[in-house]
This record gives C-alpha cells, sequence and structure tokens, in this order.
C-alpha cells in the first residue's frame, strides 16, 4: 500500500477522513497492495432444455480491473451527477480519455464502466501508473480541467490531485484511491447466428432467477458477443441463460460449474 501526498493537503482533508483513509490503508497491507490472484476460465456448454443440439458455448475469463475513487477539498466526488465530474484518462492531464468515472462526464473512451456499489466506479482496466484521474470544472463538453492526479505504480494506493500543471508539486485540491480489482470477461459464442431477432444473454448469482450481474446481446445474423462482470467468478452460483431470436424466456440456463 502506498500514499503519495504533500503535506500542505493534511489542512485541507477533515480528520476524520484521514483517519478513515488510515484504516482502510492499514487494512490493504496484508496483500502489499496488490489484488487477489486471479483463477482459471471456465467455459459452459449451452445445450437447449437438455437436448443433444449445442447452442453453443460460453468462456468466463477472470481479469483485472480497476476501482477509483475520487474526493474534492475533502468532500466525495459521487459517481451519479457530480458538480465536478471526472476522468480518467492516458499519459498526462490532457491525454486521451480512456472513460468516464462520473455518469455525467464527457463521454470518451472504450472501457466499460459501472458505478461501484460502495462508492465511486469500477473500470474494466487493470491499474497502471499510466491513467490520469481528472477532475472538471463541469459536465460540459470542453469544460476545463481544475485537478488531475496520478498514482506512483499498478499497486492499491491514495495519491494526491493538484492543478493540471501543477501535477506533483503545489497544494493537493483533492484525493483518488486506484485500487485492482477481480472482474470477469465473459465471451458467449453461439453454434450457428440467429436469423430473426437478437440473442440476449445475461450472467446471474445463484440461479437463473437471480440477481443479475452481467448481460448483453448478440445481433442477428452474428455468432459472438462479449460483457464484462464486475465481479470475481464464482462457478458454484452463476447460472448463465440465453434466450434466441427475441424470445422472452431463456432457450438454456445452465450451471458456471
Amino acid at each position: 500500500m502506498t500514499y503519495r501526498r504533500h503535506f500542505a493537503w493534511r489542512w485541507v482533508v477533515p480528520l476524520f477522513l484521514l483517519t478513515t483513509l488510515a484504516v482502510i490503508a492499514l487494512s490493504a497491507c496484508g496483500t502489499r497492495g496488490n489484488p487477489p490472484a486471479l483463477g482459471k476460465a471456465v467455459q459452459v456448454t449451452l445445450s437447449a432444455g437438455g437436448a443433444a443440439a449445442t447452442l453453443g458455448h460460453a468462456t468466463l475469463t477472470p481479469a483485472y480491473g480497476a476501482h477509483v475513487v475520487v474526493y474534492m477539498h475533502g468532500a466525495l466526488v459521487p459517481y451519479d451527477s457530480p458538480q465536478t465530474p471526472a476522468q480518467l484518462r492516458e499519459g498526462s492531464c490532457y491525454g486521451k480519455v480512456v472513460a468516464p468515472l462520473t455518469s455525467n462526464a464527457p463521454t470518451g473512451g472504450s472501457a466499460v464502466v459501472q458505478a461501484a456499489t460502495d462508492k465511486g466506479a469500477n473500470v474494466a482496466l487493470p491499474v497502471d501508473a499510466n491513467w490520469y484521474v481528472v477532475v472538471l470544472e463541469s459536465a460540459a463538453p470542453n469544460a476545463a480541467v481544475t485537478a488531475c492526479g496520478h498514482p506512483l505504480n499498478n499497486m492499491r494506493q491514495y495519491f494526491d490531485l493538484y492543478e493540471p500543471d501543477k501535477v506533483d508539486q503545489g497544494v493537493g485540491l483533492g484525493i483518488a484511491l486506484y485500487e485492482g480489482i477481480v472482474i470477469t470477461q465473459v465471451h458467449v459464442a453461439l453454434a450457428a447466428p440467429t436469423t430473426k431477432q437478437s440473442t440476449e444473454w445475461s450472467i446471474h448469482s445463484g440461479g437463473c432467477q437471480g440477481s443479475t450481474l452481467a448481460s448483453g446481446a448478440i445481433a442477428s445474423g452474428a455468432t459472438t458477443g462479449s460483457g464484462i462482470a464486475f465481479a470475481p467468478l464464482d462457478a458454484k452460483t452463476w447460472w448463465l441463460a440465453v434466450a434466441t431470436d427475441g424470445a422472452t424466456d431463456p432457450a438454456t440456463c445452465v450451471k458456471a460449474g
């Protein structure tokens, strides 16, 4: 666990927040800031109601993603429509947009993003010191960058956000948490393309009617589709449902393991 800070920041962040950060930092020392190890991929055969014919296969592959939480002037920047949107950019404060970190950030980047269940955003990208957290003045398409910062390495850490032209120096305006998480890449491959409407697939926890962890569609005439489940693969409780040709009820629902 590492934490880059400037001494002036202690006058900006409220005492309760510093205490919270310290507790979280200590709790992460057991893994030295690294995310858990990845498990093996699982392949699932998609059979229609026990029939001999196979609809296709699905592959569930563990991978690394990132959990990002942003604070400005000691206050959390929420995922849903904050006054100061946040983005992930490549290489610098003014680099190419990789992903939005809030729901109202100007669009850009192809990375899959989801609001985290606790706070911040989950991004389907591994932690990388080259990803800069950027806070914008507003949600306008050409809004100015007001704060920016990046981690020291790919380990779990808090780091300061500075004025964009004073990164790593001056007075910190905010902080960001960057930590690796385990996600699951889902790839569904049909034995033959559907000819009427799209095929819908979904991952459920605890059964075919359980909570939905991920979903996607395969267009008519196509045979493959992919998506992200922002959760570690649990083959014992995950179920994969596939509904073909626009049907409401799934043609198959099978356990992942």
